[in-house]
């Protein structure tokens, strides 16, 4: 794989250094960073990461344009506050199984199309240095949101289907305090279980991942984004699936729950929030289960 090697070159880790490299190169040591910079935005600039960052953009505006009740401006002006916190909650109150689905397909196109956002960096890199091209970028995100979309289907036949009483088809306000505390239970358990931490770990390091799973064939982009996307699941589902659960902050937990799905696939970061954050799902699950009794 010629790619590979030139690959090295995007990694100066790759690069054994020698001393003769080192005297030659260090007077340009301080333009390094810059270069570096620069090259990182070139990576970000083309339009297929435009159309990446707009879909993520749309799914959370109509978000917000579901969970805004009609004559929602009207209200605001009377009820001040609660009008503004009506806004947390998306509701589903009397929706059907497709508009649910509209739902959770939303919902995971907002949500996890920005924990995917490092993977199709590293790509991007592998990709300059050889491999790949923008189709594949498109392919990657495709079979990643595929999963998601099952999950999603599979989200929306739960609450429907098989545990409506427990688990309403509606904004989540009657969900019985024991069910929320089991789902935070079952949740933060799940933290600090090996399954947990061995999909993180691909989730973390994406180009091995690619180094592992890649295949010269046909549609080998599509089924790459279909890996990772059955690995983002491994991670994310539960967190996910308290969105069930979220009640009048729906909004806000997933708007949390975003940022804490991102900062656990950080390779640095990560590692410190796993474990704090089963704590706190299970004290939640305490709690709740202190308030149903």
């Amino acid at each position: 794989m010629q790619w590979l090697l030139q690959a090295r070159h995007l990694n100066p880790g790759l690069r054994r250094p020698t001393r003769q490299r080192l005297q030659t190169e260090t007077p340009a040591v301080t333009s390094t960073p810059a270069s570096a910079r620069h090259r990182g935005i070139l990576l970000h600039a083309g339009l297929h990461w435009l159309a990446f960052y707009a879909v993520i953009i749309w799914a959370w505006a109509e978000m917000f344009r579901q969970a805004l009740p009609p004559g929602a401006l009207e209200a605001a002006a009377v009820y001040g506050t609660e009008f503004w916190l009506s806004l947390c909650s998306v509701s589903a109150a009397d929706a059907g199984f497709s508009e649910l689905l509209s739902l959770w397909l939303l919902m995971s196109m907002a949500m996890m199309l920005p924990t995917f956002a490092p993977s199709l960096a590293t790509y991007e890199r592998l990709r300059s240095a050889g491999a790949g091209s923008r189709l594949g970028f498109v392919e990657l995100t495709i079979g990643f949101l595929s999963v998601w979309a099952l999950f999603s289907l599979a989200m929306v036949v739960l609450q429907t289907k098989l545990l409506p009483f427990v688990i309403p088809a509606g904004s989540g306000a009657s969900v019985d305090p024991l069910a929320a505390a089991a789902i935070l239970a079952v949740a933060g358990t799940y933290q600090f279980l090996p399954i947990k931490d061995a999909c993180l770990a691909k989730c973390r390091t994406p180009f091995m991942f690619f180094m592992a799973n890649w295949r010269d064939s046909a549609f080998n982009e599509l089924s790459l984004g279909l890996r990772m996307g059955a690995v983002c699941v491994g991670c994310c589902w539960l967190l996910m699936a308290i969105s069930l659960v979220a009640g009048a902050w729906g909004l806000l937990w997933m708007g949390l729950a975003t940022v804490l799905m991102c900062l656990e696939k950080l390779p640095e970061i990560g590692r410190h929030v796993s474990r704090p954050l089963g704590i706190a799902l299970l004290g939640g699950a305490a709690l709740l289960a202190f308030a149903g009794t």
